[in-house]
């Protein structure tokens, strides 16, 4: 999966797919109080489980992480991942804001946290869903290629 963005993949495939969703987030528990960032995912249906969550920071290339696509669909609706990184929605909706997603990551040298809109998120995600079904993901894989790459390391 490569992390590099162009023009052409922000944009709506023929399907309405968007392989890639820039977002407004709100980083948390930094020393300057919250900040608002930009987040991008990005989804490579050639690589069907997974999800890249990149953090854009002005002055640092982007902190990435790469996440099960159905991790960061069960997180929608409860707490899950463990260790380096976790998800989970707010548990109420405040009068005045939308539901939200939060998102903690370690890195080696500091602990990520932000907030997204949960709506954002599952209206993206459902995108990957529909371009390719749960279930379907392993139709996607090269195998051919991955049982090349395994036994020439042999």
């Amino acid at each position: 999966m490569g992390t590099q963005e162009s023009g052409n993949e922000r944009g709506r495939t023929a399907g309405g797919f968007r392989p890639v969703h820039r977002m407004r987030v709100r980083r948390l528990f930094t020393s300057s109080g919250p900040a608002w960032q930009t987040c991008s995912l990005r989804y490579d249906p050639d690589a069907p489980y997974s999800v890249l969550v990149a953090l854009h920071q002005l002055w640092r290339a982007p902190v990435r992480w790469e996440l099960s696509r159905d991790l960061l669909a069960q997180a929608a609706h409860g707490p899950r991942g463990a260790g380096t990184y976790r998800i989970w929605p707010s548990r109420r909706s405040f009068a005045s804001s939308r539901p939200r997603l939060y998102f903690s990551f370690q890195t080696p040298a500091e602990r990520v946290t932000f907030e997204a809109d949960r709506a954002e998120v599952l209206d993206w995600l459902d995108g990957t869903f529909a371009r390719v079904p749960r279930g379907t993901e392993s139709d996607r894989l090269d195998w051919d290629g991955l049982e090349g790459k395994l036994l020439g390391r042999l």
